[in-house]
């Protein structure tokens, strides 16, 4: 289970495109694996460090300054250097349950409700990556989604014109 999930159906596309998916939902499927691959680096850039930390740090409470220096950055050391994993670490992944395309974006690292907070949930992420200005987990599993949704759209509309030319 990943830390920070979104989850949504492709129920958000084109009228057309439902329908196309509900007579050929493991096409829907497979288009929507294919587009994953294409979307999920775009993600990752938009989950990226933005920039150096603002100094005077912004903790939540004086409880969690403490924390962190007595437990000499929470085992990661002072100063913690960024390495890019939690950036590096979002994923979609798409699976189909019955006739219904599912996509799920999520990062599985420990911390990273921390950095981006959770979905539907900012309250998780912490004021200084707020301030030093990382994107919210809200922000980047929209983002995703709409993402998905146009390229999606973008892989099927061929085929479903060559579909509408022949019932016609």
């Amino acid at each position: 289970m990943a830390l920070v999930d979104g989850f949504f159906t492709v129920d958000t596309l084109t009228p057309t495109v439902q329908a196309f998916g509900q007579a050929f939902p493991r096409a829907l499927t497979a288009t929507a694996k294919v587009a994953a691959v294409k979307v999920a680096p775009k993600i990752r850039v938009l989950a990226q460090a933005p920039r150096a930390v603002v100094y005077p740090i912004r903790w939540r409470s004086v409880k969690q300054r403490r924390a962190f220096f007595a437990s000499n950055g929470f085992g990661k050391g002072i100063p913690y250097q960024r390495t890019g994993t939690a950036a590096a670490s979002w994923e979609i992944e798409v699976t189909q349950v019955d006739n219904a395309t599912l996509v799920a974006i999520s990062n599985p690292v420990d911390y990273s409700q921390f950095v981006y907070g959770r979905v539907g949930d900012t309250a998780y992420q912490q004021p200084f990556h707020r301030i030093t200005g990382y994107a919210s987990a809200d922000d980047i599993v929209t983002v995703g989604r709409d993402l998905m949704v146009e390229e999606i759209t973008a892989q099927l509309a061929p085929a479903i014109g060559r579909l509408l030319e022949v019932r016609s």
